[in-house]
């Protein structure tokens, strides 16, 4: 997939719009509705012209356009706030805040809108399907059993499945409750890899340390995961947990304070 040959180039982007301001400050000649749940409403409405989804990665990376007053605005659907574009040339827009800044829209043969870009960057993020909705999308709306299926979906790495909803955990803490009953559901209770750090991950954020604690401590029943679940198991109050070597001080602090 074309997000997963350029993890640098969607991070940019993805970085380059949740700086800019908001839509709402645009000028007072954007008439249309510019917030964030407005511009999401809009481009799950519509696939048509440049409005729609792009980029898949199981919604984890996924920019959504939408109409904004006389333009368009720009934003990813699990952070950031939208950014407002003005037209710059035939299917270019910059960004109102940083104008050197520009995205571009791929048309097809038939003159369709297939891809978005990054002026200079070489790489597209491709049109998703209205029909098609992603992993990160049924989360956010809270629809735990369809992002069950979503999840189960051939061809989504496990890997992907524990991404998206890390990012969503880590990124807006407002969705816990949705990311936790999504892993409640899809964390197999023995499971020892990415989802059940995930898993651990959400208990931990709305204060279940003592079933986090549990999920950490299976977890690290593998060995490449010990030291990396260190500092979880020590902040689920596990004593035992091994302090990961690093960096010490070269005098017994007690002298100090002699």
């Amino acid at each position: 997939m074309i997000l997963r040959t350029a993890p640098l180039y969607v991070s940019v982007l993805l970085g380059l719009i949740g700086r800019v301001a908001p839509a709402q400050a645009a000028p007072t000649t954007v008439r249309a509705p510019c917030d964030a749940a407005s511009i999401r409403r809009a481009a799950l409405a519509s696939d048509g012209g440049l409005v729609g989804r792009y980029g898949a990665d199981a919604g984890a990376r996924m920019l959504i356009v939408a109409r904004c007053g006389d333009s368009y605005a720009v934003q990813p659907v699990v952070s950031g706030n939208p950014a407002f574009m003005i037209p710059a040339g035939v299917d270019t827009f910059a960004f109102q805040e940083r104008p050197e800044r520009q995205v571009a829209f791929r048309r097809t043969r038939s003159g369709g809108i297939d891809a978005i870009t990054l002026v200079g960057s070489g790489q597209w993020l491709e049109r998703v399907a209205a029909a098609d909705t992603q992993l990160a999308e049924h989360i956010l709306a809270g629809r735990t059993q369809r992002a069950v299926v979503a999840a189960r979906r051939t061809g989504v790495p496990v890997s992907d499945v524990a991404a998206v909803a890390s990012r969503i955990l880590f990124t807006l803490p407002s969705m816990r409750a949705n990311v936790l009953a999504f892993l409640s559901a899809v964390a197999p209770r023995d499971s020892t890899g990415p989802l059940a750090i995930a898993y651990g991950d959400a208990l931990a954020s709305v204060g279940r340390l003592k079933e986090a604690h549990g999920v950490y401590r299976r977890a690290a029943t593998t060995d490449s995961l010990k030291g990396a679940l260190a500092s979880q198991l020590r902040m689920t109050s596990d004593t035992r947990a091994p302090i990961a070597e690093g960096w010490t001080v070269p005098f017994d602090l007690r002298r100090v304070f002699d």
